[in-house]
């Protein structure tokens, strides 16, 4: 299913599912996946899965420190916005199966989309962030346009125009 998908963005999906699991989540939510991205945005990804005690064998990818494209004081916010929105329940481990919330199902249909008009090789974390903010009615996309942050700059900046 994620063939086409870079490493940066399958250690996003692994991440958005230890996240669910993590709040005792019957599936992954679109928060999951949001959270994932901006952690994985900042450069935290080895901490975020290490204090999550994941598989270390999904982090063994050679490449080089992401750029950011998130400010770092709207990062904290945004998770801590994320955090405090979700509830909590008993943990899922990592190693039961866990479903897919149709939201989410949704944003990896629309970052495929994206990737193939963008006619990009692989779906990377901006992709799966862009179609996050297609749906302009959702909390992510209204707290995303209070910081000036729109799908529109998420596309330029993977175009390069940004």
């Amino acid at each position: 299913m994620f063939e086409n998908y870079s490493d940066r963005a399958r250690q996003v999906i692994f991440l958005a599912r230890m996240k669910a699991g993590q709040r005792g989540a019957p599936s992954i939510e679109v928060n999951d996946l949001l959270a994932a991205i901006v952690i994985e945005d900042q450069g935290d990804f080895q901490k975020a899965v290490s204090e999550g005690r994941g598989s270390r064998d999904v982090i063994q990818s050679e490449r080089s420190e992401p750029s950011r494209f998130l400010p770092s004081t709207f990062a904290k916010e945004l998770l801590s916005r994320i955090e405090s929105e979700s509830p909590a329940s008993q943990t899922v481990p990592n190693s039961e199966e866990m479903a897919l919330s149709d939201g989410f199902k949704h944003a990896l249909v629309r970052a495929g989309v994206l990737c193939d008009e963008l006619r990009h090789n692989q779906v990377e974390p901006m992709h799966l962030l862009a179609a996050i903010l297609e749906d302009d009615s959702g909390q992510a996309a209204q707290f995303f346009r209070y910081a000036g942050i729109t799908r529109e700059n998420v596309i330029a900046y993977l175009k390069g125009e940004a």
